[in-house]
């Protein structure tokens, strides 16, 4: 009777030892044939990857502001356009618009403002500020009350081209002139706990 007890034990955990190899992905060699029946041991590695630690980008409705025929010596008024702007991100910045061609004595005369009759700055002194830890992950803009993080889609600011006291000789009309206004964003890394990138 004891023998019969072993060999029925002894059968279980064969039978167990086959379940657990073969329940795996991975090479299995068969108890009887002891033929390799897999040799591809393998899986899948995902994961979502997410943005550096600290992020900011500018959003701009246009690629092109086109003043249109423009005289020296004229009212400024006469040429004014509108834009928008908005930023998202989870830190604070402050933008800054710039000339490509930065020794442009035509567009080295333009100025910006939130609203489109006061305020004016010319390029070089205007700035915008936006204090994205407070609206993290939302397109924020700058509205022309002054008014911070409001998540809309207007953010219109205003910019005009003022050659009002450009007095420089201008041989010959230029047809299609024009320059590249970047607009460089600049962290406020004092805005977040820990500063370094």
């Amino acid at each position: 009777m004891n023998k019969k007890i072993f060999v029925l034990f002894a059968f279980s955990f064969l039978f167990y030892l086959g379940f657990v190899s073969a329940s795996t992905n991975g090479t299995f060699i068969g108890n009887s044939t002891n033929t390799i029946t897999n040799t591809s041991a393998e899986f899948d590695v995902v994961a979502e990857v997410q943005a550096t630690q600290y992020y900011a980008e500018a959003w701009l409705n246009t690629s092109e502001i086109d003043f249109g025929p423009v005289t020296p010596g004229k009212s400024s008024d006469l040429y004014r356009q509108k834009y928008k702007i908005k930023a998202r991100g989870n830190i604070n910045v402050e933008i800054f618009p710039s000339l490509e061609s930065a020794n442009d004595k035509i567009f080295s005369n333009l100025y910006f403002a939130r609203t489109y009759t006061s305020g004016w700055k010319k390029l070089g002194d205007y700035s915008l500020k936006f204090n994205l830890t407070e609206n993290e992950g939302y397109w924020s803009t700058i509205e022309s009350g002054g008014l911070e993080n409001a998540t809309s889609i207007n953010g219109v600011q205003s910019i005009k081209l003022d050659l009002s006291e450009y007095n420089e000789v201008i041989p010959f009309t230029m047809e299609n002139y024009r320059n590249t206004v970047k607009f460089i964003v600049i962290p406020a890394w004092n805005s977040v706990s820990d500063p370094s990138p």
